[in-house]
């Protein structure tokens, strides 16, 4: 039931909730450049530098298992940091997190390969994304609980949308340094210049610090911050396991949806078109480009969308059509054709996959009571998030080898699309619920 009453707490003022907003945006920001630039050269080239060893078949899937292993660990740091945020504010986990994701990722950047160091090269690199996935477990879930608790009512799908713009703008950013590697002669990048990625994002680490040290905490927390403090971790799970586990359910379900389809599109297929006849490897992430700078407009409609119809009716629309388009989509892909391959991505990343995100940080953040809210956000994104996105690479790009045919691909993001409009069509409506009371949306 949505609760329409009025908050009796002091709102923030419109430059601290822009403050907030650009904050959490850089935060994303950081976190999907680093998914991507580790996603793209997963797909392209981290088989000849940290699996040289395998078959290139064995070295591709090995890769994809590194990729699958940051979202492994993702829900573990995720439901620990969410606790201790549901206790002591979300502030001072989007700095944390922060920090750490740009340690892990300038690590990347200095590792040595397996023919400098044999073995050790996989290890090293499998460390550093256990530390990038224990800190981008709260990540999402701590800057879109802030933006959304700092927003106006009627207007949190809007700033909850900035969350996914920070991602697609993480998408395009990483998208665009790549492409800008990618043309060094291979030998370069494969020596230095895949390093340069890696590297720079300690640029993004120190900006979005320093903005988000000045970020307020939210005044939905303050509400409450002295009544939490009190409480023990122990308590926050308690809440949580005892009367979020359908918010959980729902919210799990929607996850599996968004963030299954977009690691297919974003990751799998871009290195998957590289394989095509006649493809480079610039092709996908190209039509990735192209995409993600569509998104830059269709994010914050349709959040605005969401604001006027709802968070479900949104979410619903967009899932229908992401699972219509499914074999469609692949199949353009697999024609080879630049033309079809960027149809393809503007409508299954450009529209579906962001707008489906756009409207999930809304929606998420409403549906959880305030004493376990960034504990049942958290617990939904990271494990729904290692279910849909982080095996969904491994698991297909296995299938199609043995498969061999582009069907299966069509089928998994039909099967993925087809959970996220389930949740979607089972949920309550949510928009405009008080943020402060406790009890959980359904």
């Amino acid at each position: 039931m949505v609760d329409t009453s009025t908050e009796n707490i002091t709102a923030p003022t419109r430059p601290q909730i822009m403050r907030t907003t650009i904050a959490g945006t850089l935060g994303t920001t950081l976190e999907y450049y680093d998914y991507v630039i580790y996603g793209l050269a997963t797909a392209l080239i981290f088989n000849q530098l940290f699996f040289s060893n395998l078959p290139p078949a064995m070295g591709f899937i090995a890769g994809f298992a590194t990729y699958a292993v940051g979202f492994i660990v993702r829900p573990i740091g995720g439901i620990i940091l969410g606790a201790i945020g549901d206790r002591i504010g979300r502030k001072i986990i989007m700095v944390l997190t922060i920090v750490l994701m740009g340690i892990a990722t300038f690590a990347i950047g200095l590792l040595p390969t397996y023919e400098q160091v044999g073995v050790l090269a996989p290890i090293l690199l499998i460390v550093c994304r256990l530390l990038q996935g224990f800190a981008t477990g709260a990540e999402l879930a701590s800057s879109s609980s802030l933006m959304v608790e700092s927003a106006p009512r009627a207007h949190r799908g809007f700033v909850g949308s900035f969350v996914s713009f920070g991602t697609n703008t993480g998408n395009l950013l990483a998208t665009c340094v790549w492409l800008l590697i990618s043309m060094l002669p291979e030998e370069q990048l494969l020596s230095w210049g895949w390093r340069l990625p890696f590297v720079g994002s300690i640029v993004l680490t120190f900006l979005g610090l320093w903005i988000r040290r000045g970020v307020r905490e939210s005044h939905v927390f303050e509400s409450v911050a002295e009544r939490q403090r009190s409480v023990k971790m122990s308590q926050v799970y308690r809440n949580f396991f005892t009367s979020g586990w359908r918010a959980f359910l729902i919210c799990f379900g929607l996850r599996i949806g968004e963030g299954g389809t977009s690691a297919l599109y974003q990751v799998f297929l871009v290195g998957y078109i590289a394989t095509l006849p006649g493809q480079s490897g610039s092709m996908g992430p190209t039509a990735l480009l192209i995409a993600s700078v569509f998104g830059l407009v269709t994010i914050p409609l349709i959040g605005i969308l969401s604001d006027k119809v709802g968070r479900r009716r949104v979410f619903i629309i967009l899932a229908t059509i992401q699972l219509l388009f499914a074999f469609p989509g692949v199949m353009l892909i697999s024609t080879g054709n630049p033309a079809a391959i960027i149809v393809a991505f503007l409508i299954a990343s450009g529209i579906c996959v962001q707008g489906l995100y756009a409207t999930e940080s809304a929606y998420m953040v409403e549906m959880f009571g305030l004493r376990h809210r960034l504990t049942g956000v958290t617990a939904s994104k990271e494990l729904g998030g290692l279910a849909g996105a982080g095996i969904a690479p491994l698991v297909i790009a296995a299938v199609l080898a043995a498969v061999g045919h582009w069907w299966v691909i069509g089928a998994y993001i039909a099967v993925l699309a087809g959970i996220g409009l389930v949740a979607a069509i089972i949920s309550p409506e949510v928009r405009g619920r008080n943020l402060t009371v406790d009890e959980d949306a359904i």
